[in-house]
């Protein structure tokens, strides 16, 4: 349908709504090209009656056949999953049991994590997967008298933390580029550019 179209707005002809495919205005439509051009609109038109009859008999069969698939329940229970995209889904997935790890599925499903650097790089990650290699934090003492020396400076950098911008936070914490290591059961972060708060989210996610 969007070759038909392209047809005309290459001649600045401009196709607003539906009315291009219509039958009943097909001949008006078709007035308005040259002789190439008309002949290839009208093939193309051809084309999309053949299979406008087609689709209702192709979904109809392709809902039957999914329905027969033991997952079929389970992803129409599913909110805004209607049948064709379980359908689909079900065609492309076929089983969920053939990845070894519910982390093996989850990027081939479409559920791992792109996040988008300020250097234009883009990492990916799994969700729930932490491959990188965090400082180990000593726990601090309940004893006022064995109070660690880093206390003071933690103290300080949360106070800047607290302070700082919105925009200077996200560009600190947030946008860091990364390169994605995978081997055959591990997912490493490398890191490609450090600033001094990266030691800080390390530190609070170790004590999530």
């Amino acid at each position: 349908m969007l070759r038909i179209k392209a047809i005309f707005r290459a001649r600045a002809i401009p196709t607003p709504g539906v009315s291009v495919y219509r039958p009943s205005q097909r001949k008006k439509w078709l007035g308005r090209l040259e002789a190439g051009a008309r002949a290839r609109a009208a093939a193309l038109l051809a084309q999309l009656d053949v299979l406008l009859e087609l689709r209702p008999k192709a979904k109809a069969a392709m809902i039957e056949a999914a329905r027969r698939q033991p997952g079929w329940k389970v992803l129409r229970s599913i909110p805004f999953l209607g049948p064709v995209r379980v359908a689909v889904i079900l065609a492309i997935m076929r089983t969920p049991f053939r990845f070894r790890t519910k982390r093996n599925l989850w990027p081939y499903a479409g559920l791992a994590v792109i996040t988008r650097s300020c250097t234009g790089e883009h990492a990916e990650r799994q969700l729930g997967v932490h491959g990188h290699d965090r400082p180990r934090v000593e726990p601090q003492s309940l004893d006022g008298s064995a109070v660690p020396r880093w206390a003071e400076s933690h103290k300080a950098q949360q106070r800047r933390l607290l302070t700082m911008e919105f925009r200077t936070f996200v560009a600190a914490l947030i946008h860091i580029p990364a390169q994605i290591v995978r081997t055959a059961r591990k997912i490493r972060y490398r890191l490609l550019a450090w600033n001094e708060w990266q030691s800080t989210l390390f530190r609070l996610a170790s004590a999530l």
